[in-house]
């Protein structure tokens, strides 16, 4: 111990030699010095170095550097050290000691007499580095990697699944409403479900591929498989997954997933390519109205390409006169009279032709010319029955189909109110169909909606019951006065005893609530029989009638 006091003595000496107070200034600096001879004994150490170690500096001095701290043995601070003496040159690095979780810039600087060691702490910095490098490459929301690492992995994964003879199936993941849940909800509840989602995907691929977080509310991933029915069974899952009811704040709301997948290597050779072919697939299905995936085709890319100049054309299709109205009549099932008529939008572009609804509503959905198209429709509809009215017919309703953007449009109920007034037909005359899915969008604002428009004397229609999920307290809680069964268990009821039971036991809840129960998609006698024996109030389809103009329903007052 004698002589660890004299080396300590000969060093302040030495220091004092030099005519600088050298180590007053040490013993207050913010960053540790160490000084040891070349056996690793340690001479000094200054405070905040005993500090940052958490030991006693009486009890270290003239001891083994390695026995003071044994974890940092066989350490990348070690070899730098021994590397720095043998060279006899200077040394500069970065070093993590784990028992304090912390990270070191280290200079070593050996001298023919000792070897001085300057260290600072940087652990902050480095933190404040790994957050950066976080934020370049992860979504800080749902802590899923962003585009540009999902890149870099598929890139990587496709090198490894060439030689390998794999496939890498690339879904592309929209989801339509979630926005819509954001200004209602509150940015923390929609957040917490973006989190939700991003977890239950996650967990879904797991080891097999990666699952990224797109900008707005679309999510992309990579699903690695050697045999096809692996890649269903994980699409069937990502599609029940995404579609089933989620509760929020007590009340269930829908989703509407759409899935467009490409496959590496028969669709394409880099990820841009599988990113654009997959994006082409998701935009097929979400214009198909969504809930399905799709897998890419050649042809999409095209039928895309005509959409956007349809969604740019909309806007014009009204001033053009390019829309028409059809009409599908409704019969009484104890009369065999026409009842009702459902009126149902064409658009007979200059180019195409007929255009079919389910081609361009979702664009007119999305572009927003819904609006415009829908009070077009609304003051058809109204004249429609006024001019029925002038022919003597005042008996027949009317009935309008409402997209979910315009049932949560500002307005609506005044728009339909001052449409009925200025035509000066009976409010009853005019019934709004709304489906399932729409109903469940923002469920709160739709059902006082829908109340506002019930007191003005409308009736309310929920159009494709059965096809969703159902709820008795839905039905018990919305303003309707009639169901529409789906035309998927009409079509089926005749076959399969499943089917008949469902039609039976909507029509028996629709009468037990009230309410008129009206089947439509009726192609053929034995199913109009059933219906009939099971007393369904009014039938719609083509074994009465396609959807014709207007003109051409008046044959059927006579």
């Amino acid at each position: 111990m004698q002589k660890n006091v004299t080396s300590y003595e000969d060093l302040e000496k030495k220091f004092e030699a030099a005519g600088q107070p050298i180590l007053s200034i040490l013993e207050n600096i913010h960053d540790g010095f160490l000084v040891m001879d070349h056996q690793c004994t340690i001479i000094y150490l200054n405070r905040v170095t005993a500090t940052h170690l958490k030991i006693k500096r009486e009890e270290v001095l003239g001891r083994n550097l390695w026995v003071v701290l044994p974890n940092a043995v066989n350490s990348e601070f070690q070899y730098q050290m021994y590397k720095a003496i043998s060279l006899d040159k200077a040394s500069c690095f970065e070093s993590f000691y784990e028992p304090l979780q912390t990270y070191f810039e280290i200079t070593v600087h050996p001298t023919k007499e000792m070897v001085v060691i300057y260290c600072k702490d940087i652990t902050e910095r480095r933190q404040s580095e790994k957050l950066i490098d976080h934020m370049n490459y992860y979504d800080m929301l749902t802590g899923l990697p962003n585009l540009k690492l999902f890149q870099d992995r598929l890139e990587q994964m496709m090198m490894y699944s060439k030689s390998h003879h794999e496939s890498i199936a690339i879904m592309m993941i929209d989801l339509a409403r979630l926005k819509s849940f954001k200004d209602p909800l509150g940015f923390q509840i929609s957040d917490h479900l973006l989190k939700e989602i991003a977890a239950k995907l996650k967990e879904l691929i797991s080891n097999n591929g990666t699952v990224s977080r797109m900008n707005r509310d679309k999510f992309v991933c990579f699903f690695v498989h050697s045999e096809r029915q692996r890649l269903f069974k994980i699409l069937e899952k990502m599609l029940s997954l995404l579609s089933n009811p989620i509760l929020i704040q007590g009340e269930s709301r829908l989703l509407t997933p759409s899935i467009g997948v490409s496959m590496y290597p028969f669709n394409g050779e880099t990820p841009q390519k599988l990113l654009s072919q997959a994006e082409s697939a998701m935009t097929f299905v979400k214009n198909k109205g969504g809930n399905q995936y799709c897998f890419f085709k050649q042809e999409m890319e095209r039928d895309i390409r005509k959409n956007y100049v349809l969604m740019a054309e909309l806007s014009k299709a009204t001033l053009n006169h390019e829309f028409q109205m059809f009409y599908q009549p409704l019969f009484d099932t104890k009369t065999g009279h026409i009842s009702s008529v459902e009126a149902l939008l064409r658009w007979k572009h200059p180019v195409y032709g007929y255009i079919s609804p389910y081609d361009f509503i979702p664009l007119a959905e999305e572009t927003g010319a819904i609006i415009g198209i829908g009070q077009w429709v609304l003051k058809e509809a109204c004249n429609q029955i006024k001019d029925w009215h002038s022919q003597g017919i005042y008996s027949c309703s009317l009935s309008i189909n409402f997209s979910a953007r315009q049932l949560q449009q500002e307005g609506v109920v005044s728009a339909v109110k001052e449409t009925i007034l200025a035509t000066g037909i009976e409010p009853h005359l005019l019934k709004i169909e709304v489906t399932e899915s729409v109903m469940m969008v923002n469920v709160e604002t739709t059902i006082d909606t829908l109340y506002d428009l019930k007191e003005i004397g409308v009736q309310i229609v929920i159009d494709d019951f059965g096809t969703y999920y159902s709820s008795l307290q839905y039905l018990k809680n919305f303003p309707l006065d009639i169901i529409k069964i789906d035309r998927c268990f009409i079509r089926d009821m005749v076959e399969h005893s499943k089917e008949r039971e469902v039609v039976k036991m909507i029509i028996d809840l629709g009468h037990q609530l009230g309410m008129k129960v009206v089947a439509e998609g009726v192609e053929n006698d034995d199913q109009y029989r059933m219906l009939k024996e099971y007393q369904c109030d009014e039938v719609q389809g083509y074994l009465f009638s396609k959807p014709i103009p207007a003109e051409e329903v008046n044959h059927f007052f006579i």
